[in-house]
């Protein structure tokens, strides 16, 4: 079993493309929630960073310093792990896992990047409430037709941050989970970690 199938790897790659390439039209509105004015500035400053043709290192760097401030990569790790690989796991485990596939997901936010056309988003409302809540749009990019994607939300001590993007009703966390759960079978979580440092170093 391959670690990221070619389906999945499409999906990921889709996924910086609608977290922070929305609604470069629109101003800032003050009808908009504090979620969705969350993912409103970190489009406006990604679109300021990678003017023009970017190069790999300015693009990486814009990911870092922009998007990642602004996803729990501890809730996206436990929800592609799954809950019962999770809680078998042990803290230094997590730890090096989280940070492993945070790295991958960087990377391939990166790459994504390099062939990003025009769009159009809407807001279509968010839904829940307290703590926890799902920010829906549709975006349309240029030449396709329209796609649902669903942003979950979570306000912790840092404030408002993602922990999963739902595409056309596809989790990007959920999504990684059965190749992972799958290695984990063959050779054990120190061998799932192993892989993701392996791929990561390519």
């Amino acid at each position: 079993m391959e670690l990221i199938s070619p389906t999945k790897l499409r999906i990921s790659l889709t996924v910086l493309f609608f977290l922070v390439l929305i609604m470069p039209q629109q101003a800032w509105s003050k009808s908009l929630t504090a979620p969705q004015a969350i993912i409103q500035k970190v489009s406006d400053r990604m679109q300021r960073a990678l003017k023009g043709k970017p190069s790999p290192s300015r693009v990486y760097g814009a990911v870092n310093r922009i998007l990642v401030p602004h996803v729990n990569f501890h809730m996206v790790a436990k929800r592609a792990l799954g809950k019962k690989y999770w809680s078998k796991a042990s803290s230094g485990q997590r730890s090096r896992f989280t940070s492993q596939f945070k790295r991958m997901l960087v990377r391939t936010y990166g790459t994504a990047f390099s062939s990003y056309g025009s769009w159009k988003m809407q807001h279509i409302g968010t839904k829940g409430k307290g703590k926890s809540v799902a920010v829906r749009t549709r975006v349309t990019p240029s030449g396709t037709s329209s796609v649902n994607v669903v942003y979950l939300m979570y306000r912790g001590k840092s404030g408002w941050r993602a922990y999963d993007i739902i595409i056309a009703g596809v989790s990007l966390a959920k999504s990684h989970t059965a190749s992972f759960q799958g290695i984990i079978k063959r050779s054990g979580m120190e061998g799932l970690i192993k892989r993701l440092r392996t791929m990561n170093k390519k």
